[in-house]
This record gives structure tokens, sequence and C-alpha cells, in this order.
């Protein structure tokens, strides 16, 4: 029986098809490879434009050749700073009329004083400084998941690829015609034929498959620079920890990053029998290879050894200072104990944060979130219980719970746990009886060991109650060093001047707060009145006790721990009303709010005592009332406590304490309440829709106009109203699907 010839125009378009989807590969594979390097090469190229900013800063230190001083030589020739003076001697062996060996000498100097400085300058975004370099390298960041996931793509479609290579090859492509035909044997006829099938099935399967593999990075429009810049702007923390992973040059971490007990380590041992339990915990920590596939975040070197350190004692307390990411710790602990078979984590923590809880867990791992609050608690604690995942909670309801409805329990986070150091609460009972099934168990609190070391032990008891039994009975209570290596085992605390190298210019965070019951039913009233001022107050009660406000809570615990930390803080709002509220409650933490009718010389009095002020201090505004010229670089934090229609005054705040000779990270916190118009107003703020943006950059008149919603924002007010309107109407289970 004849063998019928393969089609040879489409066994020839098919192999076209072919090669063209292989060169589309290999040419972006190619810029994948010239994106990559790029990346590498701008960051060392931003890093030595800052290491020799940095050098040329730095003085020469005072040099005594032969018994003589040589400054003076230097200074008389111009060379009054290391790099001229490297630069000097770069060009000639001897300067400044000084002999070969003193510049020898001072070559050997300042190559090691290039060095040291070079090794302690932290690769820094500065689109001031550095605007081209620092556009070049973040953009490049931007596009860097995507590059990753393209080629990681890409290089799984190699066997393919070579196997079709094979296939085209055994082809007798010049034979297919009828006379070459008759000239081939069965076999090598039947195998062509074969080939031919193979290739009319898999060809197309991968043109799909490439074309699948290239959509993301076809489809990426190019970024403008401001948008490079905002990315950055809002996620600054993100980009570093990139960098830190990538390992770019500058971001190596500190010591203290990656081994916080390195000093205590070379101290003498309070223990008297057996082996040495900080030795033990050493050496358990090391021994963690933390690895999540259910983790999307990348974690800094101090968040990766607080991880690793938490699954090595399974029990501990977590203090690290306000914007390190705690948060973030904990979901690597829970990501890694999931990832290894644990089923079911909970997170227990004061009402006001639990919707950032539930933020943070979409965004950074593939885990699902319950929520128990609210009138579904009940079925999605059912469905927890049911499918596993994180259940996230708040103190005051879990104690009204039976311990029988947390069986199942893994993993547990105290968040905020300053809330358990009263061993008689309800809340506290309760968290440690669940403290005492489940095998991984996270307290975590922002508040320094050497404050309240009765507290430190309340909290430490129910982790590792011998720890903290040796601890109340041993003469170490009172000494510091053996104290802090006693209790390193169960109790981790980074500062963020210690971790940070870059200290990043700023970082931004929304904070999500839900309501009490009163505060929302008369936020539901002002929406039913249209009264868009009262919508925006509506977190701010003051009839309302403190513990049960949660943006109020929040600012007084977050105030105390930021000044007693040092940190010296900007409290903005709009309104007079919320201000008043807060100096009520900060109390001696404040003075007086600066208000629009203060008069000059009191205001510049004011924010003269803030500026010179020691240690920590807390001073509130009117967002209006700090202008153009007002430089306040002693603050590194600010908070908004309600968002601003008009992002440009907010960035006009924002920019008294983030302006150039700011030596200080700086952190900005925009306190926001969950299902209010404050997320419609979030939302058209970021997703820059055109009726916002009109409104958002108003003439530099409007800017310092003392009403941010003049008449010429009405129809917007109007349109955030009525669409608030809509949304209670309808109710829907979750805001963001209104």
């Amino acid at each position: 029986m004849a063998i019928s010839m393969p089609d040879r125009n489409h066994v020839a378009a098919l192999i076209t098809t072919f090669n063209q989807t292989s060169q589309s590969l290999q040419g972006w594979q190619d810029k994948i490879t010239t994106a990559t390097v790029a990346l590498v090469e701008h960051a060392h190229a931003l890093h030595d434009a800052e290491v020799a900013a940095a050098l040329a800063a730095t003085p020469v230190p005072s040099v005594v050749a032969t018994g003589k001083p040589v400054n003076t030589a230097l200074t008389a020739a111009g060379i009054d700073s290391l790099a001229a003076l490297h630069q000097a001697l770069d060009q000639t062996p001897a300067v400044a009329g000084l002999s070969l060996p003193t510049c020898r000498k001072l070559t050997t100097m300042v190559n090691e004083q290039a060095a040291a400085i070079a090794a302690t300058t932290p690769l820094t975004v500065d689109f001031t400084a550095q605007r081209d370099l620092s556009l070049a390298l973040v953009r490049t960041a931007i596009a860097w998941p995507v590059l990753q996931a393209t080629q990681k793509t890409i290089a799984a479609l190699a066997s393919d690829e070579s196997a079709l290579g094979l296939t085209i090859a055994a082809l007798p492509v010049g034979r297919l015609n009828t006379l070459g035909w008759l000239f081939i044997g069965t076999a090598r006829k039947q195998q062509a034929v074969t080939a031919a099938i193979q290739l009319d099935q898999a060809v197309p399967q991968f043109e799909a498959a490439a074309n699948a593999a290239l959509a993301d990075i076809t489809a990426a429009a190019p970024l403008t620079d401001e948008a490079v810049m905002a990315a950055f702007t809002k996620d600054a923390a993100s980009f570093y920890a990139l960098f830190e992973d990538i390992g770019l040059a500058g971001t190596e971490p500190a010591a203290v990053s990656l081994n916080p007990f390195a000093p205590l380590a070379e101290t003498d041992s309070a223990a008297t029998d057996g082996p040495d339990a900080f030795i033990v915990m050493m050496n358990r920590v090391a021994g963690i290879d933390f690895h999540s596939s259910l983790l999307t975040a990348h974690l800094r070197g101090w968040q990766a050894f607080g991880v690793r350190y938490a699954l090595a004692q399974r029990r501990i307390l977590l203090g690290d200072e306000m914007g390190l990411g705690k948060t973030l710790e904990a979901l690597g602990v829970i990501t890694a104990r999931l990832a290894q078979g644990d089923t079911h984590a909970l997170v227990v923590a004061p009402i006001g944060v639990l919707a950032n809880w539930q933020r943070e867990v979409a965004k950074h791992t593939m885990l699902t979130a319950y929520l128990i609050h609210g009138d579904q608690r009940t079925v999605r604690m059912a469905d927890w219980r049911r499918n596993g995942g994180v259940a996230l909670i708040n103190y005051e309801q879990l104690w009204r719970l039976p311990t029988s409805t947390f069986t199942a329990l893994d993993v547990l986070v105290a968040d905020e746990a300053q809330a358990l150091t009263n061993p008689r609460a309800k809340r506290t009972q309760a968290v440690t009886t669940l403290a005492k099934h489940a095998t991984t168990v996270m307290y975590m609190t922002g508040t320094p060991i050497q404050n309240q070391l009765s507290d430190m032990l309340n909290l430490i008891r129910p982790l590792q109650p011998d720890l903290c039994a040796t601890l109340e009975a041993g003469s170490q209570f009172y000494e510091e060093t053996a104290f802090k290596r006693l209790i390193a085992p169960v109790y981790l605390r980074r500062n963020r001047d210690d971790v940070l190298k870059e200290l990043p210019p700023i970082e931004q965070q929304n904070v999500w707060l839900g309501m009490s019951a009163r505060e929302r039913a008369g936020y539901v009233s002002a929406v039913q009145n249209a009264d868009f001022m009262a919508m925006r107050q509506a977190g701010w009660l003051l009839e309302e006790p403190l513990v049960d406000s949660p943006k109020r809570s929040w600012l007084v615990n977050f105030a105390r721990e930021a000044v007693a930390n040092g940190h010296k803080v900007l409290i903005f709002s709009y309104f007079r009303a919320i201000l008043a509220i807060i100096s009520q409650d900060l109390g001696t933490l404040t003075s007086p709010p600066l208000t629009g009718d203060m008069v000059p010389a009191d205001r510049q009095t004011a924010l003269d005592t803030f500026v010179a002020h020691d240690g920590g201090a807390i001073l509130c505004a009117q967002i209006n009332t700090i202008g153009a010229g007002v430089n306040l670089q002693a603050a590194d934090t600010v908070v908004f406590c309600e968002p601003q229609l008009n992002p440009a005054i907010e960035a006009q705040a924002v920019s008294r304490a983030y302006r150039m000779g700011q030596t200080r990270s700086v952190t900005v916190y925009r306190l926001l309440s969950t299902h209010t118009i404050d997320q419609l107003i979030t939302a058209r703020s970021d997703q820059k829709q055109d009726l916002f943006d009109r409104f958002a950059k108003p003439s530099a008149v409007a800017v310092a106009s003392q009403d941010a919603t003049a008449d010429a924002s009405s129809a917007l007010l109007t349109q955030l109203i009525t669409q608030e309107q809509q949304r209670l109407a309808d109710q829907p289970a979750d805001w963001d699907e209104f």
C-alpha cells in the first residue's frame, strides 16, 4: 500500500511558524538578559555616585607623618576631602609637596577609608540628586516580576522547542516532491509522515504556549517618569526588599539584621546547669532553611531572621520597632508552617486593625483570610474550620467564644500584645488558653523591653513559663546584659535605625481601621443627610470610650510608642474638632494644636519648641496651617487623620518633613475607615480617574485656600455622596465589590 506524501507547503509553513516562534522567544530572552544586567549596572552606578558624594563630604582625617602634620599642606593645595585626595593621588604619586613615603601612606589610608565608606553607604533611590540613575533602576525593578516570570516560562518551553527541532531535522523536506518521494524507502517515508503529523499537532501548541508566555511582557506599556516615581514612593519598602533579595550593590544587610544576638554570644552564660540555652537557640535558628511557596513578598534580612527565629523557637515575643514589618514576619511564619502541613492559623488583634490584616494577607500570601466579625462571622468561622487558612478575630470577641471553637489550631498570632499584660483580664486568659494548644505562637508588640519589665514577664509567662520562672527568681533580673541573654530564646527586638541601612527617604502606609457601632451609626446618619464633612469626621467621636474607638485608640498607642522611641511626629487633620479630640486623648504628649487662628509669633514658637525638643515629640496641626517655607526636618513621622481630597495639600504637608536636609527616614500614615467614603476617595486618588484628577490638581491659589471643598469641586462632592448613599442602600458583602 502506497504511503501518501505529506503536503510540502503545509510542512514548510509549520517549520516557518516554529522558527519564527523560536526566534521571538530568543529575542525576548536576550531582552530579559539585557534588562537583568542593566538592573545590576544601574545599581552599581547609583551606588558609586552615592559613594563618591560621601567621599566628597568626608574631610581628610588628621594625618601625621614623620612627626609632622600634613593636613596644612593638603589644605594649602586645595585638598579638603577624601574625594579630592583620592583624585590627586590617582593622578600623581606625590601631592602637595609631600614626600613619596608620606604619599604612599596617604594612598593606603585613602583606599582603606574609601573601602569602608563604600561598604557602609547604602543604595538609596534619590530622584532629586540622582534622578536618571534612580529612574532607570526603579523602572527596571517595576518590570522585574514580569521579567522573571517570563524567563521562567521560556525556560519551561525549552524541552518542547528542542523536541520539535529534532522532529524537523528528521523530515526530508527536500524530498517532499513527486520525484524525491519515489526515491525514499518505505521506512523513511513512514518516519516522514509520522514527523509531519507530530508537527501538525505540536507546532500550534508550541506557538500558543509561547504567545501565552510572552503575553504579559508584550502587553506592558512604557511608564512615564512620574509614574515610576509614584510607584516607588507608594511602596518604597518593597523595592528595597527586592534590591536586597537580588543582592544589588549597597544592599548587603547590616550585621544586626542577619544575627541581632551576635553581640550577646561573647558574654558569659547565666546558666549554671546543662547546655547554655542561648547557644542552643543560636544553633537552632541557624539551622532553619526558610522557604514558603505561599508567601509572595520579598523579605528583608531582619525579617527573614525573624521568621527563622520564630520557626526555630515556636513560642516567641516579637518586639520589633514600628515600621519594620512585624505583620509581614508573622505572615512569613504562617505561610511556612502551612506549607509544611499545618492547616489553621489564627490572628487575634484589636478590632480596628483587623481590616489591615485582611489586606496584608491578600497582598502578601496565597492564603485565604476569614474575618470573624459582623453578620457573617458564624459562616466564616465554619468556613475556616472546614477549609483552613487564616482566621482574624478581635480580643473582645475571642474571650466570648468557647475554647472548643478552636480545637484545630496550629499557629496563633497575638498582635498588639500589650493588651495581654494583665493576667486577670478575660482576653488574656482566653489567648493564654489557646496558646497552650497551638504549636507555633507569636506575640507581637512594639513596647520596648526596658520600659516595663514586669509587663514583659506577663507576656513571656504563657510562651515559655520555665524561662519566666528563671527570670523572676534570679538576680539577673536586674542585670541588663544577662537579662537580654536569658530572654533571647523568647524575645526578639530590632530598632529601625539598626537595620534600615538605606533609611528609605519616605515610606507610606494606609492604615485601614474599623468603626465602633456608635461611630458607624453616626456615619450612616451623615450619609443619609448628605453631610460630607460629618462623613469625614465620623471615626472621631469624643463621646465614645477611647478603647472602643479604633482610630483614637490606634493613634494613642502609636503616639506613646513613637515618643518612647524618640520619634518626632506631625499629626495633620483638616478639622479643628478632630485635633481637639486628639489633644484631649494625648494629654501631655502634645502641646495645643496649630490652627488657623493662631497668631504667627505663637505658631513659630510652637514650631521652634517642637524642633528643639530633645527626644520624641508630637505636633498636631490643621493641614493648611504649616505652609511653604516651614522646615521640619526634625520630624520623621507624619500622620493624616483622614484622607485629603486634594493630594497636593497632603504632599505639601509631607514636604515639611520630607525635604533636603532630612537625615532620618520618613514614614507617612493615613488613618482610613473601612466601608466609608474614605475608600472611595482613596480609590479615586490611586486610580487617577479623570474627574478626580481635575479636582486633585488645582491651581496654586486653590491649594492655598482655606477650604479644600470649594465650589469648583461641588460636582465631585455630589457624586461621592451619591455613590456612598447607593452603596449603603445596596449593602454589598464587601465594599470593594461595589
